[in-house]
């Protein structure tokens, strides 16, 4: 029987959505809606591994339109003004010196319909099989088939009539023997949208950068903006066959003439997506203390148009307008005020709350993708399994020795502490979570950490013991959330999301001078 063997780990990375009014003048525009979402990923392109993330970016534009009486009214003689082309530029803002390639964008030429889609999937895992098969098997199979099929091109009628006959024998022996192994792991995530277009097109171009994209959606029909645009006499020059289209002209200047709607998105209103996706590479001589950040502005313009017609000089006559580009501008590059950081958003939860769930970091400079900081003693490191990011101030580290702890000495006191702060999400809590810091103190005088939970009351751990003083002496455990209702130990300071814990280090409060050093190791949560 085949066995196999298989673990998947599956992340759920941040979406972070904002809302804004498109506006000009107090006047309202229409609506964006704009979606960023954030993986963070090792880029092995040309055999080396750098820091990348992958960021994409989903934008919904709402525009409302001119609207139309539906029912017995008067014949309108014009219509209200309404979207007749919009351009939607995206510029994206990432850390200086990275690398930045425009990955995927959608759509890029339209004019029926779309159906656009932002997916990111990988995949391993184990698995050992063998099979064996022997057989024959004899198939006969007849078939006969007839299709039509009438259409119109124009006000032409068009179609076309087949018909066949097919027969065949099938005889198939087969032996065949399995076996293999296969190894996988997997991540998701993804953001459908869809939408239809009718009547109108969409368009797509580049900057010289090739990263900036601006999408240019336009009415085609009945009156085709993207061809028809120029003015004469102050009204825009169209053919006397679109003239037709957009209006009902009498055979005797006696008769009625009246103005037929715009195009049906004009009419009702227009609701277009669109998404783009780049990969950010970090170079590791260009990354700082201070976090990744991205930002991305969006500026919309909107041309409104109108037609009408007008009886002058003993005949009626059908014009088009188009005024100035309505203008709206949205910038994307904060969450509560804080910037938007790409280490936190790419952060995966933690869905395992148990030993090997990878939320794991061991303090050395082999594992650092920044610091610590020669003037500052910043640092920044994320696990291996992306779902643990921690960052600090106050530390050293032995250069020489890849294998050296961080360690902050004689510099500690309670104005200026050595400070580790952890960040980790979690989308659900029916497990007791713990903190785990592997730590000892290095110098005759004690220590101890204030610890502050989501912004709770500080939490104080004394650290007392040298290292491999002994085994549980260096190790100390921090209850997060303990769902016991029975037990004293009843503890829920975690939410659900982003959780953020600060750790102060600071002399004891007996601290009467000399020097004073704290060693960190290794810092879980399980």
């Amino acid at each position: 029987m085949p066995v196999q063997k298989h673990r998947a780990f599956h992340a759920v990375n941040t979406l972070h959505t904002q809302q804004a009014i498109l506006d000009q003048s107090s006047n309202q525009i229409g609506i964006l809606v704009a979606d960023v979402q954030i993986v963070e990923s090792n880029d092995l392109h040309n055999l080396y591994g750098q820091k990348s993330y992958l960021v994409a970016c989903r934008q919904r534009l709402t525009i409302p339109g001119c609207g139309w009486a539906i029912g017995p009214t008067s014949l309108p003689l014009s219509t209200s003004p309404y979207p007749a082309a919009i351009l939607h530029s995206l510029v994206p803002t990432f850390p200086t010196n990275a690398v930045v390639s425009l990955l995927d964008y959608s759509p890029k030429t339209l004019n029926t319909a779309v159906v656009t889609s932002n997916n990111a999937s990988s995949s391993a895992g184990t698995s050992s099989m063998q099979q064996y098969t022997s057989g024959s098997s004899t198939a006969q199979t007849n078939s006969y088939d007839v299709s039509a099929s009438l259409g119109f091109f124009g006000d032409l009628a068009t179609g076309g009539i087949s018909a066949g006959y097919s027969h065949s024998d099938t005889t198939a022996f087969d032996n065949s023997a399995t076996s293999g192994n296969t190894s996988s792991n997997d991540a998701q995530s993804g953001a459908p949208e869809s939408m239809t277009v009718k009547d109108w097109g969409g368009y797509v171009s580049l900057d010289s950068t090739r990263v900036n994209p601006t999408w240019t959606w336009i009415q085609e029909y009945p009156w085709n903006v993207a061809d028809y645009n120029a003015t004469q006499n102050g009204k825009i020059a169209i053919p006397e066959g679109m003239q037709s289209l957009l209006a009902c002209i009498p055979a005797t200047p006696k008769g009625a003439a009246f103005v037929f709607p715009p195009s049906e998105l004009s009419t009702y209103g227009v609701d277009f997506v669109s998404t783009a996706c780049w990969r950010v590479t970090m170079p590791t001589d260009a990354i700082t203390a201070s976090d990744e950040v991205a930002a991305f502005v969006h500026n919309v313009s909107c041309y409104f148009g109108w037609h009408e017609v007008a009886y002058s000089d003993s005949e009626w006559t059908v014009s088009v307008s188009l005024n100035s580009p309505a203008i709206g501008s949205v910038k994307v590059d904060s969450i509560g005020g804080d910037p938007l950081s790409m280490p936190l958003l790419g952060l995966a939860p933690i869905v395992e709350f148990e030993p090997g769930n990878g939320a794991l970091i061991g303090f050395v400079p082999e594992q650092m993708f920044y610091g610590p900081d020669i003037v500052s003693g910043a640092f920044r490191v994320m696990s291996s399994a992306n779902n643990l990011y921690v960052t600090g101030t106050g530390f050293v580290a032995d250069g020489k020795n890849q294998n050296a702890v961080m360690t902050t000495w004689s510099k500690l006191s309670a104005k200026t502490p050595s400070t580790v702060s952890v960040y980790f999400k979690i989308t659900e809590k029916v497990n007791d979570i713990t903190l785990f810091l592997k730590h000892w103190r290095t110098a005759q005088q004690g220590l101890m950490l204030q610890i502050k939970i989501n912004g709770s009351e500080a939490i104080v751990r004394h650290v007392d013991a040298h290292e491999a003083s002994d085994g549980s002496a260096n190790l100390s455990l921090i209850k997060l959330c303990s769902r016991d209702l029975t037990s004293v130990d009843y503890v829920d300071y975690l939410i659900l999301g982003l959780n953020e814990i600060t750790i102060s280090v600071v002399p004891s409060e007996d601290y009467s001078g000399g020097e004073c050093g704290y060693a960190l190791r290794a810092l879980a949560i399980c």
